[in-house]
């Protein structure tokens, strides 16, 4: 006899992973192929880059753009790792925000009592 109840086997929807795996792996693949080049180009506005264009009177314009910021601070980035962000969080005015632990289930107290634990060194 038959169970009844419970998740079925292949039931509900893909997962996104699952879903775009093929779009996604064929982007990476392009992004791979021109991935010298990409870098090249992330170098070139880490440095600045000189600019010439045609204008609408015949003539041509010719400039330096100033070093990009963010193109410098993913090359940073891409090799000395993403600099961890803190966030502080607090309730009105830069109170605390209260926390009633007697609606926690009682396996979430537990936790929390084993990491209390472990933060103080016992």
């Amino acid at each position: 006899m038959g169970t009844n109840g419970g998740a079925r086997p292949g039931a509900g929807r893909k997962a996104k992973a699952e879903k775009f795996a093929g779009p996604i792996a064929d982007a990476e693949k392009q992004i791979a192929d021109r991935l010298p080049e990409i870098i090249d180009w992330m170098f070139e506005l880490a440095e600045g880059v000189t600019v010439q264009e045609s204008m609408p009177n015949g003539g041509t314009k010719t400039y330096t753009r100033p070093p990009d910021r963010q193109a410098n601070e993913y090359l940073l980035n891409r090799i000395m790792g993403k600099p961890t962000e803190h966030h502080e969080i607090s309730g009105e005015d830069g109170a605390p925000i209260p926390v009633a632990l007697s609606t926690l289930p009682i396996d979430d107290l537990r936790a929390l009592r084993r990491i209390a634990g472990s933060l103080a060194g016992g």
